[in-house]
């Protein structure tokens, strides 16, 4: 039998959690076909159990409606900064600034794990853009901040009760040095 590429390994990983089979079955079977477990191991403790899946959706879809709205805004403001450079440039611009917020969406959709530690950080940046160029509109910086914590808050509450054991590391170990999914 050919051996299969790390990709495939992935997609049979993620297949196999899926369809309910042992996180740990998975990893047994799968850690001495890749060159590096710690990745296969990722790959299994981002993927949702069912029922947590299941219990965390309706959180899971506000925080996905909340960050494809960030990227409306994000999209009509940068119009609007550069609407006298011409469609096109601002088009270019408004693109550009659509790709965090658009690729963090598609990962909540999906509802993979460590996204979810990576959303507050990019919230906290937000929330540094908008301090650093405030301008005396009180009530907008306050409704932007806000958007942005309500965003980082269900994030972070999705990440620590979905996928506690997914840390800025990778995947957590126990004293045996087992990973935990």
């Amino acid at each position: 039998m050919k051996d299969m590429g790390n990709s495939e390994i992935y997609r049979r990983a993620r297949e196999a959690v899926h369809a309910g089979q042992d996180r740990r079955q998975v990893f047994d079977s799968l850690k001495d076909q890749i060159r590096k477990p710690v990745k296969l191991a990722v790959t299994i403790a981002n993927i949702p159990t069912p029922e947590l899946r299941q219990k965390y959706r309706v959180l899971n879809t506000i925080l996905f409606a909340l960050l494809i709205l960030a990227a409306l805004s994000k999209l009509l403001s940068v119009l609007a900064m550069f609407q006298n450079f011409g469609v096109l440039p601002a088009l270019g611009v408004a693109l550009i600034g659509l790709i965090v917020p658009v690729a963090c969406a598609v990962e909540v959709y999906r509802f993979s794990g460590q996204i979810y530690l990576l959303i507050p950080i990019f919230c906290l940046l937000g929330v540094t853009q908008i301090l650093r160029r405030y301008d005396g509109d009180l009530v907008g910086a306050v409704i932007d901040g806000v958007f942005l914590l309500l965003i980082a808050a269900l994030s972070l509450v999705i990440k620590f009760k979905v996928f506690p054991n997914i840390g800025i590391g990778g995947v957590k170990k126990d004293p045996q040095g087992q990973y935990l999914f």
